[in-house]
């Protein structure tokens, strides 16, 4: 059975990768695009399994409100958002599906997984760094900040503010450096393209579509 689409932010640059995957992909289809004002374009009659977006903060409450609206799974790598937003989300996860992720890369899932193994190392000194293109706006990223409380979660302690840097055509490099007195420990990620992104959102989605109503992250995906 095909997963039914509906893409918020379908012009945007993640909206293009998206596309450019589920064109390949017989088990996903678009069947709507949902545009600011809820403007609906509909390819199908079909109603959608789910709504992906990968919009902006101020477009992020309208795409929320059209999954709750229509009872369909949502899922939303949307960075930057409002604590009174992801209480939206929270809240949302009490009638539908719902997953946001700050990265949906698989790889960043598995380095906050592999965190937990420096549970014994807390007396060392902690440092992230994060490299993004010359148009990302929110800084530091929502990896990052995201990389930061798993890690400050699995050693049980604060990490100093995260390095950030802007330029280029970077599309994301994580990077946590572990400092001990005669060792150092580096984990990075790199993402060579946004279609790791993409992929990984359509990974999250058929594995969202067939859960029932509550709150998400893409370790629960792992």
């Amino acid at each position: 059975m095909r997963i039914k689409i509906c893409l918020a932010g379908a012009s945007g640059k993640m909206g293009q990768e998206l596309l450019s995957l589920v064109s390949e992909n017989p088990n996903f289809e678009v069947v709507q695009y949902l545009q600011k004002n809820s403007k609906i374009r509909k390819i199908t009659m079909s109603k959608p399994d789910i709504l992906i977006d990968f919009t902006l903060p101020d477009f992020f409450d309208e795409c929320l409100a059209y999954a709750l609206k229509h009872k369909i799974a949502f899922i939303s790598g949307t960075t930057g958002l409002s604590l009174k937003q992801k209480d939206k989300l929270k809240k949302a996860s009490e009638h539908i599906p719902v997953l946001w992720a700050s990265n949906m890369s698989l790889g960043v899932s598995v380095i906050k997984k592999m965190f937990q193994s420096l549970a014994p190392l807390k007396n060392y000194d902690f440092y992230i760094e994060e490299i993004h293109h010359a148009q990302k706006k929110d800084s530091p990223s929502g990896t990052a900040i995201s990389l930061k409380e798993s890690l400050e979660s699995a050693i049980g302690k604060k990490v100093k503010d995260t390095f950030s840097m802007r330029g280029g055509g970077v599309f994301g490099q994580h990077r946590i450096v572990v400092l001990g007195p005669e060792e150092v420990i580096t984990l990075q990620h790199e993402a060579l393209t946004r279609t790791v992104f993409a992929r990984g959102a359509m990974t999250c989605s058929a594995w969202l579509v067939k859960k029932k109503k509550g709150f998400y992250t893409m370790e629960d995906v792992l």
